[in-house]
């Protein structure tokens, strides 16, 4: 290429105006279209499922005396798996703890071809609790029977 100073006039002219637009055009921002931004989509919120409100416990009847003549599957419903089953000649003992607390022996003899509750003893240990003692520790069997069931 050749020098610019050795360019006729006209064309060193026409490369300077050439040059200058160039450097105009770059400077001079373009209007590119732009997608318009689309509107997120909007989905509509599931139904939420009718909840009932939840029923406050049934109270717990903690009287001992319901023990008897309980079959043995009633008495599992009501107190959960014995923790121990014995023989002892026609009786069955089943026995049902709740930790060190306390524990309920409940005697079942058959009875026209079904084991009932004939018998109780709601105890700590070897002592035997008195009535106050004996419905708290029922209804904590009734409970925990209730959880593990």
């Amino acid at each position: 290429m050749m020098p610019t100073a050795h360019l006729p006039g006209h064309w060193h002219r026409a490369i300077v105006a050439t040059a200058v637009l160039v450097l105009v055009g770059a400077c001079t921002s373009h209007d590119i279209p732009v997608a318009a931004p689309s509107a997120p989509a909007v989905t509509q919120p599931k139904p939420l499922a009718k909840v009932r409100p939840a029923l406050p416990p049934r109270p717990i009847n903690d009287d001992p005396s319901r023990l008897i003549g309980l079959d043995a599957a009633a008495l599992v419903k009501l107190l959960g798996n014995p923790v121990r089953v014995r023989r002892d000649g026609t009786a069955e003992i089943q026995q049902f703890r709740v930790g060190d607390l306390c524990q309920i022996d409940a005697f079942l003899y058959r009875d026209t071809g079904v084991s009932r509750v004939t018998h109780y003893e709601i105890r700590h240990d070897l002592d035997r609790l008195d009535a106050t003692a004996a419905r708290q520790c029922l209804r904590t069997v009734i409970e925990n029977g209730r959880i593990t069931s």
